[in-house]
């Protein structure tokens, strides 16, 4: 569902909604795990972009050319004052994420954290929207619904701290 065409907040919501009425309508316990990770898209690897860029299929020219594009990122940050005009930092080369308001920057995103659901246990409900995660997480009994959830809070964690952030 990550940055899924004519998608927004309400379509992102819905499923998260519907999986919560149905376990209270079969008498489950119900826990959430939400994840709005600080700064995601500064956060993505470059190594491990372009790994994975390999792995979907992208090689040769077209892979040289994607990592020659996130090697070559610049920015400065400017301020501009009525009173004392425009002042600049000078410019740093981004050594980690994508550039955001680029149009590229939703897909090279989304390709890198595609493969975060195979390391969450099938237990667990997981929903993506844009950087924001989602983990619903059932159970007969509100303990057991709990004792997941730790499993799962783990479970991202490291498949996160390994994989997907640096």
């Amino acid at each position: 569902m990550v940055f899924e065409k004519n998608g927004n907040t309400n379509t992102a919501i819905y499923p998260l909604t519907d999986d919560i009425s149905k376990a209270l309508n079969t008498h489950r316990q119900i826990a959430g795990i939400f994840c709005d990770i600080a700064k995601t898209f500064e956060s993505v690897n470059h190594d491990i972009l372009l790994e994975k860029l390999c792995y979907y299929g992208i090689q040769g020219s077209a892979l040289l050319w994607f990592r020659s594009y996130l090697e070559n990122i610049r920015q400065r940050v400017e301020i501009l004052h009525n009173e004392f005009g425009k002042t600049s930092s000078g410019w740093e080369t981004i050594k980690n994420g994508v550039p955001q308001g680029y149009v590229l920057c939703p897909l090279l995103f989304s390709l890198y954290i595609n493969d975060l659901p195979s390391g969450i246990d099938t237990d667990f409900k997981l929903l993506l929207y844009s950087d924001d995660t989602s983990i619903l997480i059932s159970g007969p009994d509100i303990q057991e619904a709990l004792s997941k959830s730790l499993i799962a809070l783990d479970s991202i964690n490291k498949r996160c701290m390994t994989n997907c952030l640096s």
